[in-house]
């Protein structure tokens, strides 16, 4: 029985010669010549990319947030419906702007709340900065937060909030 026979019949495949490593597109470097290759371009890329990143690459960049004076102060219902009749108007006027929102607390997590008209369904999420004048917030309660918009993705997003009042 041949090589070739022990696979027809379930065995292990048959070992290709050394010359079937070789691939017309490579100019006729193997697998072995290859890696070597791969090797000495991939470490020193692998350098610069760490180096990139220590250095700064992935630090976030914050915006300096003036929560005294916000550009735009609007109610909770009116910011929304604002962003579902007119989103490209609204994304104009209020994304990436310091926003003063005034609604009723409709759901309180450990990072954020939701106000508007709906808790589950179209809502405002503001993620607050610090737990402490989240655990002062009680359901149903009409506040007033500060912070900055980050437009619509699935919820509309005020990012960095604080209560009105709040100096923390």
């Amino acid at each position: 029985m041949t090589r070739h026979d022990s696979h027809d019949f379930g065995g292990p495949p048959p070992i290709p010669p050394r010359a079937a490593l070789r691939r017309p597109g490579l100019r006729g470097i193997d697998r072995r010549e290859m890696m070597r290759v791969v090797r000495r371009v991939a470490a020193p890329m692998a350098g610069l990319v760490l180096a990139h990143l220590i250095l700064g690459g992935c630090q976030r960049k914050t915006e300096v947030i003036d929560y005294d004076n916000p550009s735009r102060r609007v109610d909770s219902v009116k910011l929304m419906m604002a962003f579902q009749n007119h989103p490209v108007t609204a994304n104009r006027d209020y994304t990436g702007q310091v926003i003063e929102v005034t609604g009723q607390a409709l759901r309180v997590e450990k990072d954020g709340i939701a106000m508007g008209a709906d808790a589950f369904g179209d809502h405002i999420w503001c993620v607050f900065e610090s737990d402490s004048a989240l655990r002062q917030i009680q359901i149903g309660q009409e506040i007033t937060v500060v912070g900055l918009c980050k437009g619509q993705n699935g919820h509309l997003l005020v990012d960095r909030c604080r209560q009105v009042g709040d100096k923390s």
